[in-house]
């Protein structure tokens, strides 16, 4: 899946670089006006981004940073955040998931349901997406002791996506 570029929503973009099921490397642009995403996490995989070129917000947590070319930026798995561009020029990251395992594979999902940027997946559709992609990917949006209840409503609406 090397050399494909994916739209994550209207505002983000990824050329992946290396896929490889010890770790996806991807190239980020994130153009301005981009809204944050929800909050998620990854079970089984660290992320790292190294920023190149104007600022991101990441959401860490709970706690906010705003990062400029040069940063470099760990998360952990198992840890809540999301990133964006709250900035006015485009910024663009290195991107590293470790392990690779299926992330890339989410990234086209969320592609597609997304044509590519240009429209919101279907609230079904993307429910489906999320239960499916569990083992990458989960919504963070909710207290920890709820989250079985949100897994369990997401199922309920990828059930109305078949």
């Amino acid at each position: 899946m090397s050399a494909q570029l994916l739209h994550l929503g209207e505002h983000e973009t990824l050329h992946i670089v290396r896929d490889t099921i010890d770790e996806l490397e991807v190239e980020g642009t994130w153009t301005p006006g981009g809204s944050p995403p929800p909050a998620h996490y990854h079970p089984s995989q660290d992320e790292e981004f190294e920023v190149r070129t104007g600022t991101l917000t990441a959401v860490i947590d709970g706690n906010e940073r705003t990062l400029g070319p040069g940063d470099t930026l760990r998360i952990p798995r198992n840890t809540p955040h999301k990133m964006y561009n709250a900035g006015t020029e485009t910024a663009t990251a290195v991107w590293r998931t470790r392990p690779g395992l299926r992330t890339a594979q989410w990234f086209a999902t969320v592609d597609r349901l997304s044509e590519g940027g240009t429209k919101r997946p279907s609230g079904p559709a993307m429910a489906k997406a999320v239960t499916s992609y569990g083992d990458v990917f989960r919504l963070a949006v909710v207290p920890v002791p709820l989250r079985p209840l949100v897994a369990l409503g997401l199922r309920a609406m990828a059930l109305a996506a078949r």
